[in-house]
């Protein structure tokens, strides 16, 4: 994928990402009181080379919320079928779902996107931390290990890891992991705190 293309799928998501925020915010913000008449913004003459920034009001019902987030949906779903090369793409339509609550389907997407580029540790993070909140503990460690063989150096691969081995009551492997982990990031502090967990 070309660099023009990219950047455009990231700036897709990015407003998706944006709308959705300011759809929540806006649900959730408080009603103002009316202004006085007389005393509003439309009553005071802006400069000429001022900008009139439009006024949007609360949302006002669940309903609009659940527009608003079928919508961002669709515009994911939409940036995927016009990247269909780019895992980027899935990821962010991944994100979406899981921020709607939807785990399952944004294992689907982080699936796909780890069979477009096979090569991303962060992806596997993500579908092993997915697969934890799950409960699938053997399949999280199946993928921290993935990312950990990628890139052995990802901050607290082996901490996450550690904690669903020992979860598992496999102490030893966890130990392990832990030890490794500190030797790499003498400043873990969630490896120090699991490790003490365990002793």
């Amino acid at each position: 994928m070309s660099v023009p293309n990219r950047a455009l799928s990231i700036l897709a998501v990015t407003v998706i990402t944006c709308v959705s925020a300011l759809g929540y915010f806006l649900l959730k913000s408080p009603r103002s009181p009316q202004p006085e008449p007389g005393n509003t913004l439309s009553s005071v003459r802006p400069r000429d080379d001022s900008v009139q920034l439009p006024v949007h009001e609360p949302l006002q019902s669940e309903q609009e919320v659940q527009s608003l987030k079928q919508r961002e949906l669709a515009l994911a779903h939409r940036l995927m079928s016009d990247f269909p090369n780019d895992e980027e793409a899935f990821l962010q339509t991944a994100n979406l779902h899981y921020r709607h609550g939807d785990v399952i389907t944004a294992s689907t997407y982080l699936q796909k996107a780890l069979k477009i580029n096979p090569r991303r540790a962060d992806l596997y993070i993500r579908l092993a931390n997915l697969s934890f909140r799950k409960g699938n503990l053997e399949e999280a460690i199946t993928h921290y290990r993935q990312a950990i063989r990628l890139q052995p150096r990802f901050p607290e691969a082996r901490s996450n890891m550690a904690n669903a081995l020992m979860m598992l009551g496999r102490w030893e492997e966890a130990i392990e992991a832990l030890e490794r982990e500190m030797e790499i990031s003498p400043r873990a502090s969630l490896a120090f705190y699991l490790l003490g967990q365990i002793y």
